[in-house]
């Protein structure tokens, strides 16, 4: 009778080994899951920064386009005094 009750309880002993190498494997697949998640922020942040980066290109061609405006200006300026000069 004990010898059936040992195999029993090994047979529980070893349910309970098998569930709990369910448990660490899950545990594992958790830790990708978690790690395929900072994997997306970081890309969100590199789209981010890209857009940052477009951004300020953005701001580069307007302040070119704001001094092409200022030579042109200065450039009327001159012929404006060299007209009056000429007068």
């Amino acid at each position: 009778m004990n010898g059936i009750k040992n195999t029993i309880n090994d047979i529980y002993g070893i349910t309970n080994a098998i569930n709990d190498i369910n448990g660490i494997k899950n545990a594992i697949n958790d830790i990708i899951g978690i790690k395929n998640s900072i994997n997306d922020i970081n890309g969100i942040k590199n789209a981010i920064n890209d857009i940052n980066g477009i951004t300020n290109s953005i701001n580069d061609i307007n302040g070119n386009t704001n001094a092409i405006n200022d030579i042109t200006c200065i450039k009327n300026a001159i012929s404006d005094i060299y007209g009056i000069m000429m007068k």
